[in-house]
């Protein structure tokens, strides 16, 4: 008996990623959270999650090599309370969504996980090279793994925005 919207099922499915048990105790936890129909943006701000608005605006940023802007909407969101790990964990889900669309072209479409909406994923795709996302990806990756023994979460997840938005500070021969 609850009334849920498709956009808020396709976020607590990725969010669930394959665990029906995770996926339940998600539904619950908004459920209970929320009176009405639950939608994404509920589910959103339930969770602690930026959202695929967020996303796609903060892979703009990077894509420009836009620092400024691009911790400004970091220290917005962790201001906010959001989640670190989710607001990565959205970042590489969009990266690679990214890197689908520009491998598989037409097939892609439906290999999306739907942290942005494919119109805004296939403008972002061609600001941002394989490699250079491919890139993004590994740090992405480096730091959410680095999360479980980190003194602070926050310093990681802001040098990884660095990171991404200037790759000219990585003294990494790669």
């Amino acid at each position: 008996n609850i009334d849920l919207d498709d956009s808020a099922a396709r976020v607590l499915a990725r969010m669930a990623d394959g665990g029906m048990r995770d996926g339940l105790s998600l539904l619950d936890q908004c459920a209970t959270a929320t009176a009405g129909e639950l939608t994404a943006d509920r589910v959103y701000q339930c969770l602690g999650i930026a959202g695929e608005q967020t996303a796609a605006e903060m892979m703009g940023y990077i894509a420009r090599h836009e620092t400024k802007k691009a911790l400004e909407l970091f220290n917005r969101l962790y201001a906010e309370g959001k989640d670190l790990s989710a607001m990565l964990d959205e970042l590489a889900c969009l990266a690679r969504d990214l890197l689908v669309l520009q491998t598989a072209p037409g097939a892609g479409l439906t290999m999306l996980s739907g942290v942005a909406e494919g119109r805004e994923a296939a403008a972002l795709a061609k600001q941002i090279s394989g490699g250079e996302l491919i890139r993004i990806l590994s740090l992405l990756q480096q730091t959410m793994a680095g999360f479980t023994r980190s003194a602070s979460r926050r310093v990681d997840a802001e040098l990884c925005i660095l990171n991404m938005c200037q790759p000219e500070l990585s003294l990494d021969a790669q």
